[in-house]
């Protein structure tokens, strides 16, 4: 297939031969990315305080494979220390995962935050993020490449369920993740950073004074994507993604792993605190809960026994709920215990048992694709039939589907067929998921990648009303209906994955950029966010993909007698990421990845594979330019 890598092959090791430094790496999410980074063949440093921790991983996975060196990511030369040992004993440095953090204070008030622990968490948070990424940045800088990795937090994207020092620190760390890319990418350095929803760890339990399942219950409880629990390792297979070259054209993203928790406002509403309260008060009597603030819940009263330890454990539970969702004050009044208000709020570190996962990503999964016959498309319904998948092409180009049905590496097993589809045809939907169930008994994947370019007339009094209703038509109606018919088959087996198409024009406003193009993609990502809620409940996960332009035969012949080589050196001229160029297949690595269990927690993402340049906005520099020229 035209522009496969064999780096997509589903048996390569996806970090062979690279080099890379982890900060927090003794623990949590830096002790699982380092071990699945060096499963997928990479050279760890592990840098950390924790020396005892440090030396047991780095024993425990070769001394060959990994090396420790105690850092405080605080002190300058601890971190180049950390980066010069990489240099000196491997000779590079490809990947720069800034994972060290802490949490600080939990009191959740303005009032109550402690001004030295304030100092303390954005020395770690943010002074830390922005060495490590100056020290790996002057070594890569040279080579040219390199990825830098940053630990946020759903904080980043969700306010006021965390002490305020914790999130601002997390704000900060995205907004360096999108200066940097925006800096850095000139040089070929890829700058994102991830940021994960809550986890049942040690920590976490210790501060609640609970076992995993109560801590798990809570956490579920809150959670938007149902029927699944985030581990550690899905934080550390999305850092392994934006590590690998399968993510060579992504910068300046920010990877949600949050199960759509922040599409969405719904969490801990008046039912699911009145299913706390009424849990609670089904175990214990002659006690009274009373709640200011919790959705208009006032108070809640049984006849009960005694309390006890286990029911101070609850009160914590009850408390943690009210405190971390705003809610205000929740008291436990018994006959021998006038009160007992809990105010501390808790935030998840994180630590994990390593799981060992299958390279055959999509062994099993049933996939549709519409707009498979080319392009980004095609690409995809290859890559997916590689990695096991049975595809099923719907398009209305009947000649070109013919080609990845009868050009793919499992057609004798009838890994790829096809089956004629307009998306802008109710009925025609309807049958394409149809026949899918009917040859393959279920559905797993659905890529809605089928869509238009307006005419390239650009400003308001250029648009064509016809034109606009058509691109609306296909883009955005194409998506609803292909979203719609999927969705019946996959409700019964709560589970499913839809990835769809949009644009970098859900990103960035562009002039040169349509009204109507831009308009139907950010509808795409509006429909994308939407869904996810509704459908998280159901285990459904809901994302899409904002790909920069790539020099396909569609927009070759909208730029009209422009060859391949003309378009790339036009395409390369105006993106952000330099010394690489995006084509198709990487679009469809990022719907690998997407429609994969690996990121099982991701919902509600919009996953620009942009080179940054959505991150950018070179106005102001030009403008600077022709003022001194």
């Amino acid at each position: 297939m035209d522009g496969f890598s064999p780096a997509a092959a589903p048996t390569a090791r996806r970090l062979e031969g690279k080099v890379a430094v982890i900060t927090g790496g003794a623990s949590g999410i830096g002790e699982s990315t380092a071990r699945l980074f060096v499963r997928q063949g990479a050279r760890v440093i592990i840098a950390d305080v924790q020396d005892d921790l440090g030396l047991s991983i780095s024993k425990d996975l070769g001394t060959n494979q990994t090396t420790y060196v105690h850092c405080d990511v605080t002190s300058d030369s601890d971190v180049k220390n950390a980066i010069d040992v990489a240099m000196s004993k491997y000779g590079k440095l490809d990947i720069m995962f800034n994972n060290a953090g802490i949490t600080g204070s939990l009191d959740p008030t303005i009032l109550g935050t402690d001004n030295a622990s304030f100092k303390k968490v954005f020395d770690v948070n943010v002074y830390g993020a922005f060495l490590g990424a100056k020290h790996a940045a002057s070594v890569m800088i040279p080579a040219k490449r390199g990825v830098i990795l940053f630990t946020s937090s759903v904080a980043s994207v969700s306010a006021g369920e965390s002490p305020h020092a914790y999130t601002m620190s997390k704000h900060a760390v995205l907004g360096l993740t999108k200066n940097l890319c925006v800096e850095l990418g000139q040089y070929g350095i890829r700058v994102n950073c991830i940021s994960p929803y809550a986890i049942a760890t040690p920590l976490l339990r210790n501060a609640m004074g609970m076992d995993k399942s109560m801590v798990e219950e809570i956490v579920c409880a809150s959670a938007n994507l149902k029927g699944v629990v985030l581990e550690v390792e899905d934080v550390a297979e999305a850092a392994l993604y934006l590590g690998s070259d399968e993510s060579k054209y992504v910068s300046g993203l920010n990877l949600v792993v949050d199960g759509g928790y922040s599409a969405t406002n719904h969490s801990f509403t008046t039912i699911e605190v009145a299913w706390w309260i009424e849990n609670f008060s089904t175990r214990y009597s002659s006690s009274t809960i009373n709640t200011k603030g919790m959705n208009h819940i006032c108070q809640c009263q049984k006849r009960s026994r005694e309390p006890s330890v286990e029911m101070h454990l609850d009160m914590k539970a009850l408390k943690a709920v009210a405190i971390q969702r705003g809610a205000g004050r929740a008291m436990l009044l018994t006959p021998s215990q006038p009160q007992l208000d809990l105010t501390h709020l808790l935030y998840p570190q994180l630590n994990i048992l390593v799981k060992y996962w299958q390279l055959i990503k999509l062994e099993g999964k049933v996939a549709l694709t519409t707009g498979g016959a080319s392009d980004i498309g095609e690409s995809s319904a290859r890559l997916f039939a590689q990695h096991g998948a049975k595809v099923v092409v719907v398009d209305i180009q009947d000649d070109l589907a013919l080609s990845p049905c009868k050009n793919n590496s499992n057609s004798s097993n009838e890994a790829i067929s096809f089956v004629h589809c307009d998306v802008t045809n109710d009925s025609d939907i309807e049958n394409a998921v149809n026949t899918t169930v009917s040859k393959h008994g279920k559905l797993d994947i659905v890529f809605s990648n089928a869509g238009i370019l307006s005419n390239m007339n650009v400003g308001i009094f250029a648009v064509d009303h016809e034109d606009f209703k058509r691109v609306i038509d296909v883009n955005v109606f194409g998506a609803l209906l292909a979203t719609k018919h999927a969705t019946k088959v996959m409700l019964p087996t709560k589970k499913g994955s839809i990835v769809f198409t949009s644009s970098l024009a859900s990103g960035s406003a562009v002039d040169e950029v349509p009204h109507t193009y831009a308009a139907s993609k950010h509808a795409v990502v509006g429909l994308t966010k939407n869904l996810c809620v509704e459908l998280g409940r159901h285990g459904i996960r809901v994302n899409c993909i904002s790909p920069f332009v790539v020099a396909t035969p569609f927009l070759r012949k909208i730029l009209v007698g422009m060859q391949k080589e003309k378009v790339e050196e036009l395409i390369s001229e105006a993106a952000n990421l330099k010394e690489v160029k995006l084509e198709a297949i990487d679009v469809a690595e990022a719907a690998l990845y997407l429609g994969s269990d690996k990121p099982k927690y991701v919902s509600g993402l919009n996953l620009a594979v942009d080179g940054g340049y959505s991150a950018t906005n070179t106005a102001f520099r030009e403008a600077l330019k022709m003022w001194f020229s």
